[in-house]
């Protein structure tokens, strides 16, 4: 079985269509002064191994095919995966527990009105219920487990130019990962939203950068560290920063593996002739074990063309992704700052709610089906650390 969906998909490669010109970008870099980075090595653990457990399955092995490649997935305080599929249920959310046999009612219905949605680019979890952005209208629209809509946030700084991972705070607060062109707020990572969606601060970048064309280098895996303040991944360069929310840059970690080259530019987008570029896309804390997850995207092991594309609209369905995407999931032992166990499997797509890694396969009728993993690393024993 071969295993694979913040930051959480290959929407975020699919967004790169440009050559940035490497001049421009070698200047923006050449500014900033970062909190003196520290080395992480490689030093991996003979008896360690990276386990992915199956745990959930939905879609045709249940009797019925709900996802398309472009479904957005998060998990419910019971457990439930939910699902934002704007291809199949446009405009709807469904709720799924891994013994669903039937499909689901759908809530909500197309409209710009309260809990009517036009556009959904992105779904979240908090103890409030499930975050659904609106992409069409510019809002949150909130539902509670049992689909009734709840509230409604419009966000008051004019359109993103896309929204990525997300973490909510206290005080009913929300930091973003954003393209926000606002002046003030144009060419940082992060934006902390306050209980109104207004800005309350943005930070994340020494320097604020945003540089021109289609790439968009202020995407970031976020999550939280063990003492309370953000580890922030960059997705172009094996590089993880961390920032408290009052915008302090306290400390960045860096690693230079052979399979990993940083890059600022891409000559092509077309994954059908010319293999992608590594992308840094999940970090995840185990807190109680100080060991630090990160999820990576690679051109496949055995990537060859395929065929050159003439639609310069089409898309790269998720399912076929195997024959051009490999995953590489690292643990660093944040003890020692070393690499103690990797594996590569294949084209894993991302995280629902910190608790599964998962993957849409290829079910019997040729649909996408997902299936969910826990993970959890095997054979590493605190004692082994040597400082």
């Amino acid at each position: 079985m071969r295993p694979r969906g913040s930051l959480e998909s290959a929407r975020l490669l699919a967004r790169i269509l440009f050559l940035i010109p490497v001049a421009a970008v070698a200047a923006c870099i050449g500014r900033e002064g970062d909190a003196a980075p520290g080395e992480i090595r490689e030093d991996l653990c003979a008896t360690c191994k990276i386990v992915l457990d199956d745990a959930v399955h939905i879609g045709s092995s249940n009797g019925w095919a709900v996802l398309s490649q472009f479904a957005y997935f998060g998990i419910d305080e019971r457990g439930w995966v939910v699902v934002a599929d704007p291809m199949s249920y446009p405009n709807q959310v469904l709720f799924l527990s891994s013994a669903s046999d039937t499909i689901p009612t759908p809530i909500g219905r197309e409209g710009a009105g309260p809990g009517e949605l036009l556009r959904i680019t992105g779904l979240w979890t908090s103890d409030q219920g499930v975050h659904v952005f609106d992409g069409g209208t510019g809002r949150e629209t909130v539902f509670d487990t049992a689909g009734q809509f709840l509230s409604t946030y419009v966000y008051r700084f004019g359109p993103i130019g896309r929204l990525g991972s997300r973490i909510p705070l206290d005080g009913n607060r929300l930091l973003i990962n954003a393209t926000i062109r606002t002046p003030d707020n144009a060419g940082y990572p992060l934006h902390i939203l306050d209980s109104e969606r207004r800005i309350e601060r943005s930070f994340g970048a020494d320097t604020a950068l945003l540089l021109p064309g289609f790439v968009d280098f202020n995407a970031r895996a976020l999550a939280w560290s063990s003492d309370s303040v953000l580890w922030v991944a960059r997705f172009n360069e094996y590089r993880i920063e961390k920032w408290t929310l009052r915008g302090e840059h306290v400390l960045t970690l860096i690693r230079h593996p052979d399979w990993f080259e940083p890059w600022w530019t891409v000559e092509t987008t077309d994954y059908m002739v010319a293999p992608p570029p590594p992308s840094l896309a999940w970090i995840h804390e185990d807190k109680e074990r100080h060991l630090l997850w990160l999820m990576f995207w690679l051109a496949d092991s055995d990537y060859h063309p395929v065929k050159k594309a003439t639609d310069p609209q089409s898309r790269i369905n998720k399912v076929e992704m195997n024959r051009f995407f490999d995953t590489m999931i690292e643990v660093v032992d944040l003890v020692t700052r070393t690499v103690v166990a990797q594996r590569r499997f294949g084209p894993l797509f991302g995280v629902a709610g910190d608790a599964l890694i998962y993957e849409q396969s290829e079910a019997n009728d040729g649909s996408a089906r997902f299936v969910g993993y826990t993970f959890r690393l095997a054979g590493y024993e605190e004692g082994q650390r040597q400082e």
